[in-house]
């Protein structure tokens, strides 16, 4: 219903009824109309829940599409032709300025190329790329962690630079996940 509220001439109001509230009222802005509201259809259903005594209006119109802004648009990672062998999430650190930095926590990865040679990738939550070089590097223990590896990169191209020798470290959730790193990292 449109009715007159604090000032605002036709502003309209909803009315949210519950047993233990009483009646609630929405207000949208002078303006904004439930026909102004973008919807494909004007549908809704209308529940009860017999504990609370609520009555709600569930508005089951279809989302708005066809805007080009919000158009799905395809990534490229460079791993399309490569085959997951392994994933898991970790801490990763790298030895920088005589001391070991936080270089991100995220999900890795470690593919097999079409050529046969396997590679490690890990991304932060964001997608930003942390690390990106080839496998087969001697890992070693980590001296304070038993589910933690260290190991040197040579060509890591994560920063844009192929040519970066980096020295990594590896914090893993549990001792299981540590090994199996180690074995397909290895390999």
């Amino acid at each position: 219903s449109t009715q007159s509220t604090w000032g605002t001439s036709g502003a309209t109001t909803f009315t949210l009824t519950t047993s233990q509230f009483g009646s609630l009222p929405i207000l949208f802005p002078v303006g904004t109309s439930s026909a102004s509201l973008p919807s494909t259809t004007n549908e809704t259903t209308t529940t009860t829940d017999d504990d609370d005594n609520e009555t709600l209006e569930e508005d089951t119109s279809e989302p708005i599409t066809g805007d080009p802004k919000f158009a799905e648009v395809e990534t490229k990672t460079g791993e399309e032709s490569d085959t997951v062998v392994w994933t898991c999430k970790g801490n990763l650190l790298w030895f920088n300025n005589q001391k070991w930095t936080e270089r991100g926590k995220g999900e890795f990865k470690i593919l097999k190329g079409p050529a046969g040679r396997s590679r490690f990738v890990m991304r932060n939550d964001l997608g930003k790329v942390l690390a990106n070089h080839l496998t087969g590097a001697s890992l070693q223990t980590h001296p304070n962690r038993t589910n933690a590896w260290i190991w040197t990169a040579v060509g890591d191209i994560s920063n844009g630079k192929g040519s970066e020798v980096i020295q990594f470290s590896l914090k893993l959730p549990t001792q299981d996940d540590a090994k199996t790193f180690k074995r397909h990292f290895e390999s």
